[in-house]
């Protein structure tokens, strides 16, 4: 890998790109060589989106509200049906991003080796439990139905870590982890606490040697944060509790968390308190392609200095919501040269 600092991809790519080995190539064609894993670029899946939708052919599943999606509060929600349990139809057919991360397996392997890339891992997102109950279901509800999706995720890690072993790392996104810790005011250590909590039970209850990175989120719906945030120092706290707390024979090797802001340099207020150690990356997600590279450079300097060691470099978010993939590519393009600076 060149340089000092690596680029980081978060997962998503345009839906103009319709299957993992456009995605991956695109990715491997600009930022390759700076890659330290390669997601399957989600190919035509929208996040969450088709997810959640599907959860109306579940027997358990009564729609209570739908939407275009545009914002948080225009999605397809629900209650549990009474007389019935969620887990009486397992959710694993209905997560599409464990199937995807079975399915594109394959794909990685032949692309490793076409661009002789042998050390590069396989990376799986994967929403935490609680953020896929928290979109399904509303705050309400959610805490009462997420053990359900804790189950279900855990068997698809079990499954593409039995494909994969210690090759590939699975990227927890924990975009209501992030909001609600921000947003929790003189009660965010014990928000931080409880969020960190549920991320590393999952990491507890996968095989011993699973690999980890968390992806901390502002919940971008058409590339537009669900939540506002004025400095890191509101979601540092989760992740300096979830080093702490992590398993460590299921090793949490990075972070990557939303450091873009037209706040300026002023939102990396409180970044010197992340306490992630030496061993665990610290990936900035502060690539606008269609913004100023001098005002990124800033940001970036700002961000080492807080911290005292180099970090790597990222999109805010996945690159999804872009329009098309000449736009993501212009992305991977601006971190590839952040990166390098």
């Amino acid at each position: 890998m060149a340089g000092k600092r690596a680029v980081h991809h978060v997962g998503s790519m345009p839906l103009d790109m319709r299957t993992a080995d456009e995605a991956m190539r695109l990715i491997l064609d600009v930022a390759g060589p700076h890659l330290r894993s390669l997601p399957d670029g989600e190919p035509g899946r929208n996040y969450v989106q088709p997810v959640v939708d599907g959860f109306a052919r579940h027997p358990a599943f009564q729609q209570t509200g739908t939407g275009d999606w545009s914002t948080l509060d225009k999605r397809t929600t629900y209650k549990v049906r009474r007389g019935h349990r969620i887990d009486e139809k397992p959710l694993d057919d209905f997560l599409l991003y464990l199937a995807s991360g079975v399915d594109s397996w394959p794909v990685f392997q032949r692309l490793r080796e076409e661009y002789v890339r042998p050390e590069l891992s396989y990376q799986v997102g994967l929403p935490t439990d609680f953020v896929i109950a928290f979109i399904a279901f509303g705050p309400g509800r959610a805490f009462a139905q997420r053990k359900a999706f804790l189950d279900a995720s855990l068997r698809g890690i079990q499954r593409i870590h039995e494909l994969a072993g210690d090759q590939v790392i699975f990227q927890l996104e924990a975009p209501a982890e992030t909001l609600l810790t921000a947003k929790a005011g003189p009660l965010r250590p014990v928000a931080a606490r409880y969020m960190a909590k549920g991320m590393a039970n999952i990491a507890r209850n996968s095989p011993v040697g699973t690999r980890f990175g968390i992806h901390l989120c502002l919940g971008s719906l058409e590339d537009v944060p669900q939540g506002t945030v004025h400095h890191v120092g509101q979601y540092v706290p989760v992740l300096n509790i979830a080093r702490e707390i992590w398993p460590a024979d299921r090793p949490l090797e990075y972070v990557h968390a939303p450091m873009f802001s037209p706040r300026g340099l002023d939102y990396l207020r409180g970044l010197e308190k992340l306490e992630v150690g030496p061993e665990v990356r610290v990936a900035a997600g502060i690539v606008r392609e269609e913004r100023p590279y001098e005002e990124q450079v800033a940001l970036l300097t700002r961000a080492e200095d807080a911290l005292g060691h180099a970090v790597d470099v990222s999109a805010v978010c996945g690159l999804g919501r872009r329009t098309n993939a000449a736009a993501a590519k212009a992305a991977l393009q601006r971190a590839v040269a952040l990166a390098t600076c």
